[in-house]
């Protein structure tokens, strides 16, 4: 069997329908990304990169790989499982995507993945096979994914956001701010990325009485709020929480499905995310559903 790829706005909305349809009856977080995703490639919203839509094995397919490749950064995939894991698609399905993506993996000799603990180990156990050479895992996060419900979004948007007496919140000046943010990015790869996403998705940054950026949040290219950060001097004060939820607003204006990614060592966002009433934690059968950013080092 090959994948399907979804290369045409038709396929986009037909795939876009189908997801829309399992969420209104079940609100499942799982469909968030993929739903940001969708709209982001139908709106042809971030051309700077390529983003390929693969299914396997049918038209509604079980797996859904969102392949991003470009010149300035290494491959990056996100991944949308079923509610159950099919252990023979998956394997089938992760041996096309490395065969298909081999070269761009083999030039960039690296690789991103965004998926459940099953898959990043089921590419981790077929790299060596399928590209001939063994890989090293140079980052791995595991994070909570935090969604809001539809509820929590209409809520928010007629909630009016407070913030500290002396500091504005604003959208990103990409031009003023841009250098600054991607500098103090630990996971940003590319400047020229970094200050693209700024200009073409929504973001959000917090400024003290002189007009200087003391923080921000920006959304990433699968539709998530990414790069939060605050100054150290300017913490404690909610200004994080002030830029996040603004930049929530401005996504639940778009019509947009608003979740985040909080990796599990970050005690006190966790803590705080877990207190808020704005945020949901994906949970399945009662525990945390664990996600995970695995990337992988091709050795040459």
């Amino acid at each position: 069997m090959t994948l399907h790829e979804f290369n045409t706005t038709e396929e986009l909305k037909e795939l876009l329908d189908h997801e829309l349809w399992i969420d209104t009856q079940l609100d499942l977080p799982s469909t968030s990304p993929i739903d940001s995703v969708l709209r982001i490639e139908i709106g042809n919203e971030f051309p700077l990169s390529r983003l390929d839509v693969l299914g396997y094995s049918t038209e509604c397919p079980e797996y859904v790989y969102c392949m991003e490749t470009c010149d300035v950064q290494h491959p990056y995939v996100y991944v949308r499982a079923p509610a159950k894991h099919d252990g023979k698609l998956l394997n089938e399905s992760v041996r096309l995507v490395l065969e298909q993506y081999r070269q761009q993996i083999l030039d960039h000799g690296r690789l991103m993945v965004s998926a459940d603990e099953v898959i990043v180990d089921a590419f981790r156990s077929l790299i060596a096979e399928v590209l001939g050479r063994s890989c090293k895992v140079i980052v791995d996060h595991e994070v909570g994914m935090f969604y809001m419900t539809a509820a929590q979004r209409e809520e928010l948007l007629s909630t009016e956001l407070e913030i500290l007496c002396g500091y504005t919140v604003e959208p990103v000046d990409v031009d003023r701010d841009g250098d600054t943010i991607h500098a103090l990015w630990k996971n940003g790869i590319s400047a020229e990325i970094t200050k693209e996403r700024l200009r073409r998705f929504p973001s959000t940054c917090v400024r003290d009485s002189s007009g200087q950026l003391v923080g921000w949040a920006m959304s990433g290219r699968f539709g998530q709020i990414s790069n939060e950060f605050v100054l150290p001097e300017h913490r404690g004060k909610g200004l994080g929480k002030a830029v996040e939820l603004a930049l929530a607003k401005a996504l639940a204006r778009k019509g947009r499905r608003v979740f985040k990614y909080v990796e599990m060592t970050n005690e006190i966002v966790l803590a705080s995310s877990m207190r808020s009433p704005h945020w949901t934690l994906w949970r399945e059968d009662g525990k945390r559903k664990a996600m995970f950013f695995r990337k992988f080092e091709i050795v040459m």
